[in-house]
């Protein structure tokens, strides 16, 4: 690496690349960015609950407003000039009402896609510290095209937006060490503050912030009291942040944690019997699970010190490996040939504040034995960093050969994000079943959904049932603030009306047939799993059945595949036969893309979502 302070190229030319780099990185988030609404919302939304209660109420109810995470997102999203969101009147299509019922939360993926898409230009700007300006240029655009940068840039949470404010609070950090003037400290102040309100793991600026500090101090002719001023206002916006974004929304930390999603499972009076209410938590219940162990409470977040047994790096491997191979491979070359030798030119004091900020981050990252691949997204500019630094020296290293495998390379991580995007402005396979069904099946069939979660249909009022498993999602929230009494609104309506509005799903309902979370969870306690599936279909009767052959593979104690298997097993016997299948373009044994990506995956599918099979009772 080389150093390279910020005023050695043309302005003009480092701004247009920047700007450039937003503009990809902004396209390739943007584009599809409703993929999967209404039916298939994102988990761990807090932040459109949040922004609900902002645009409603202001943040009074923390059970409404998503007490897990801090809500400088959530205030964006609500400051986005936008229309009311209201119910359609009467004669409404079922476009027209699923676009009602995912208008905020649209909102809030594209106001995350944009401040996402800030990492990009900030990660380049980062780079011109150690790299020349086009392999700077390429680092940027490794993170706008980073399959794992994308992927949770498009959801409506906060782990994308808290990835570019910590990089801009990077970027601010290694200028303010160059020259920490009090315009510079306040650009840092600000970024800094941002990503302590977007998301926990922003307080990892803090670490980069303190070399920064020691770094201005020890440049000659800088006047400490200026320096001691800087961070005195970098300090006061973060407690600022803190306390505002925080404590007023989740009325301080350390919260019950018994209040976790599973107890919230069980809201609606429970799952039948204590054997299946206990299931429902899943080993989530702390009442249970850190019962006798020590433990950290904060945000509703229980963590157990146990836990920081170094699992984490296993999940870092892995997600990288899933994710983004390719970075991943070039990245690990950037490290081992920086290690190898130090170049002259480096800038003693930029390297300690990125290795400030970096290598904390991913010990606590690595430690953690329950840190999950979106946490990991914070890290993807560093990653990013020592990628294009490794393909630069393959570039170098090996004439006309490295040049091509690096090109190649730049090509496949452009090339999968690109379709990446594509496949997100396609229909799902759960939308191609909703328009095969409304084609091919009559609004009276009785159809049962097996194993999906959801389906962009409406339901008739008298189907919808207290315990559905499914009833989680924007479409199926929808649908039950439709049969709300006075008082209750849809999500994020300004209007609340004076009766339940029922003439959408009563005009446009179809007879449609979810497992409870009861009968889902027989099957999951059951030794003969496939015998409970027969005797669920013989007690719903259905003339037609839908099942996902090829589910998402999600962490915790459900075997999706063996439930999968077990639906199967009663469909492929008489008097059911398989009338239609949905191919999502992925081999038999490899798990459908829903919420996550895979690099190889995504420049082989067809559709997001899994394999769907169609079996008929008897002949239409």
């Amino acid at each position: 690496m080389t150093d390279a302070p910020d005023n050695a190229r043309p302005t003009w030319r480092v701004a247009a690349l920047a700007a450039a780099l937003f503009v990809v990185s902004l396209a390739l988030r943007f584009v599809g960015v409703d993929q999967g609404l209404p039916h298939r919302g994102e988990p761990d939304t807090y932040i459109v609950q949040q922004a609900e209660a902002l645009v409603l109420d202001g943040l009074t109810d923390r059970y409404r407003a998503g007490w897990k995470y801090p809500h400088l997102v959530a205030t964006v999203v609500a400051a986005v000039p936008a229309e009311d969101i209201v119910r359609p009147p009467d004669g409404a299509s079922l476009e027209e009402h699923e676009r009602a019922a995912t208008a905020l939360h649209l909102r809030t993926r594209k106001v995350a896609a944009v401040l996402s898409a800030l990492a990009a230009p900030a990660t380049f700007l980062i780079a011109l510290r150690f790299l020349p300006l086009a392999w700077a240029a390429m680092a940027g655009l490794l993170v706008a095209a980073s399959l794992l940068h994308v992927c949770f840039s498009v959801q409506a949470r906060p782990h994308g937006p808290v990835s570019a404010f910590a990089a801009l609070a990077l970027l601010a950090s290694l200028r303010w060490a160059e020259r920490p003037t009090l315009l510079r400290a306040l650009a840092l102040a600000a970024a800094s503050a941002c990503a302590v309100g977007s998301l926990h793991t922003g307080f990892a600026v803090l670490a980069p912030i303190a070399v920064a500090t020691i770094a201005a101090l020890r440049k000659t002719g800088v006047q400490r009291a200026h320096v001691v001023a800087g961070l005195l206002l970098v300090g006061a916006l973060v407690a600022a942040s803190t306390a505002w974004f925080y404590v007023r929304a989740e009325d301080g930390f350390g919260k019950d944690p018994t209040k976790t999603a599973a107890a919230q499972s069980q809201r609606r009076g429970g799952l039948g019997s204590d054997e299946l209410n206990e299931a429902a938590g899943t080993g989530r219940n702390v009442d249970t699970e850190y019962e006798g162990r020590r433990v950290i409470q904060f945000s509703g977040h229980v963590v157990a010190l146990d836990l920081f047994d170094g699992g984490g790096f296993g999940v870092a491997w892995r997600t990288l490996r899933t994710y983004d191979p390719l970075i991943l491979a070039f990245a690990l070359l950037g490290l081992a040939a920086a290690l190898a030798r130090a170049r002259p030119g480096l800038s003693f004091s930029a390297t300690w504040i990125v290795l400030g900020f970096g290598v904390p981050t991913l010990l606590l990252y690595g430690l953690y034995a329950r840190s999950t691949d979106r946490f990991l997204l914070i890290l993807v500019p560093m990653a990013a960093l020592a990628a294009a630094y490794g393909l630069r020296v393959v570039a170098a290293r090996v004439p006309r050969v490295g040049g091509v495998v690096a090109g190649v390379a730049i090509l496949a991580i452009t090339v999968a994000a690109a379709n990446a995007a594509r496949l997100r402005t396609l229909p799902d396979t759960t939308q191609q079943a909703a328009r095969w069904l409304q084609t091919n099946v009559d609004p009276e069939t009785s159809v049962h959904l097996a194993n999906l979660r959801s389906i962009p249909l409406f339901m008739r009022p008298s189907d919808l049932r207290a315990d559905m498993t499914w009833a989680n999602g924007p479409w199926e929230s929808y649908q039950w603030a439709l049969l709300r009494p006075r008082g209750k609104s849809v999500r994020g309506e300004r209007d609340v009306p004076t009766e339940p509005t029922l003439e959408g799903p009563r005009r446009l309902g179809r007879n449609l047939v979810y497992p409870t979370t009861a009968e889902q969870y027989r099957m999951v306690l059951s030794d003969r799993p496939s015998e409970v599936a027969t005797e669920i279909l013989d007690g719903a009767a259905p003339d037609r059945a839908i099942l996902a052959v090829h589910p998402t593979v999600h962490a915790g104690p459900v075997d999706h595949w063996a439930l999968a298997k077990a639906w199967r097993t009663p469909l492929q016997q008489e008097p059911w036969r398989q009338v239609h299948r949905i191919e999502n373009g992925l081999a038999d044994d490899e798990p459908a893309m829903e919420y996550r990506l895979d690099f190889w995956k995504v420049l082989r599918a067809r559709a997001y979502g899994s394999t769907l099979e169609i079996y008929a009772a008897a002949t239409p």
